[in-house]
């Protein structure tokens, strides 16, 4: 099995489709993206544990959110089903700092879908951020900064 880095992986494809574009021919290359097994949880849900720590996150951190995630499958398997995660909005100022990796909150404007929770693969010098599940194949497309609400700060298992 060969591995390709995901720039590399653009760059020939952009190469390759402008190559084609002059032929009046055009190339997409697809891979298939498998489902991948989750972390074993290490603790049983422990409500009152998770009471306590939305009681201190929220004196620290005013807004953020415990929530747990749909089953959508792509973030998996470092987000799945049955886990909560930590959403820290995301202040104007604040949303110059999102970087590659994170994995960021937001409005997906493709489909209009409200909350969608994506790694940014790429941040343009505009704020504008491209973003991909984990276990997906296709990217979101661009998101404004306007639609990103936060980022996700911690994953309870």
């Amino acid at each position: 099995m060969i591995e390709i880095s995901d720039k590399f992986l653009q760059l020939w494809r952009s190469v390759f489709n402008k190559e084609l574009y002059e032929q009046n021919k055009r190339i997409e290359i697809i891979e298939e993206a498998k489902e991948l097994p989750s972390p074993l949880p290490r603790l049983s849900k422990n409500n009152a544990f998770l009471d306590e720590l939305d009681k201190l996150l929220e004196k620290y951190y005013p807004g953020i959110k415990i929530v747990g995630v749909t089953d959508t499958n792509s973030m998996e398997p470092f987000i799945d089903y049955g886990h909560q995660i930590v959403l820290l909005p995301l202040t104007e100022k604040d949303k110059k700092t999102i970087q590659e990796g994170d994995i960021a909150w937001f409005k997906r404007m493709a489909d209009g879908s409200e909350n969608v929770l994506h790694r940014v693969i790429q941040k343009r010098d505009d704020g504008i951020i491209i973003t991909r599940g984990d276990n997906t194949v296709a990217l979101d497309g661009f998101t404004l900064p306007k639609n990103l609400k936060g980022v996700c700060v911690m994953v309870i298992y």
